[in-house]
């Protein structure tokens, strides 16, 4: 991407575990989740030709600990944030370790039929 302050990687996570943390925000996912301006408006933070839901950690375990979800779903999340902040670690060759301050799964998806010049799009 070469807009600023913008980073994409690919094959973080393998196909199989991408689907199922797509299922799992589709699922339990919070519209606007983190923007609280946004919930329950029908809008995006970013656009208005978009779809945003998130999951926030603690969101994950009480899901865990209602039995909605089972412990490999949970483990799928955290592992899918430690394999991103290495990627970041080796990828800007760090000096330091990074650590979590704040973990949000988040979905965003194109409202079908709305024209969007945007560059989200291709990499959410």
């Amino acid at each position: 991407i070469s807009e600023r302050n913008y980073y994409a990687a690919s094959n973080i996570v393998s196909q199989p575990e991408c689907t199922a943390l797509v299922n799992l925000i589709k699922e339990h996912g919070k519209e606007n989740d983190g923007y609280e301006a946004y919930q329950n408006k029908g809008s995006s933070p970013f656009t208005d030709s978009e779809k945003f839901y998130g999951l926030e950690l603690d969101a994950i375990i009480e899901l865990l600990e209602d039995g909605q979800i089972e412990v490999p779903v949970a483990q799928l999340f955290l592992d899918a944030a430690n394999a991103a902040k290495d990627h970041i670690e080796r990828n800007f060759k760090l000096t330091r370790p990074l650590y979590f301050d704040y973990v949000h799964l988040v979905l965003r998806s194109a409202i079908p039929g709305v024209e969007r010049e945007e560059i989200s799009h291709p990499i959410h």
